[in-house]
């Protein structure tokens, strides 16, 4: 079965997996770019050519006490982001950090204009 993952408000991959889920399940899913944490925002009805990974499982406890300890982690990265911004007068406004539930990748989400 293929779900509609939801990593970030502004990314959003389909996965499949041999298990059932329901729409808002927390689950953790792998991909060749590595293993996050995302929701299960739909399931969508036609085929997907484009599978981004595979759902592992359902978040744990654990899983949840890391995901806190992350979110708090991102948010310090965006303030310390907006800073270096300021003071090196950066034509760019940040909006947005998400840490890959692996801590492998940091990623910044930015408006800037042309």
């Amino acid at each position: 079965m293929i779900y509609r993952i939801k990593i970030t408000p502004f990314r959003i991959e389909s996965c499949e997996s041999d298990i059932v889920y329901e729409v808002g399940n927390l689950v953790i899913i792998k991909s060749k770019e590595g293993v996050d944490i995302g929701s299960i925002n739909s399931i969508p009805s036609e085929d997907i050519e484009n599978i981004y990974g595979k759902i592992l499982r359902k978040v744990t406890l654990d899983d949840l006490k890391k995901l806190k300890e992350l979110k708090d982690y991102e948010e310090f990265c965006l303030i310390e982001l907006k800073r270096a911004v300021e003071e090196f007068k950066y034509v760019m406004k940040p909006v947005f950090a998400h840490c890959q539930f692996d801590e492998e990748r940091l990623i910044f989400y930015f408006t800037a204009q042309k």
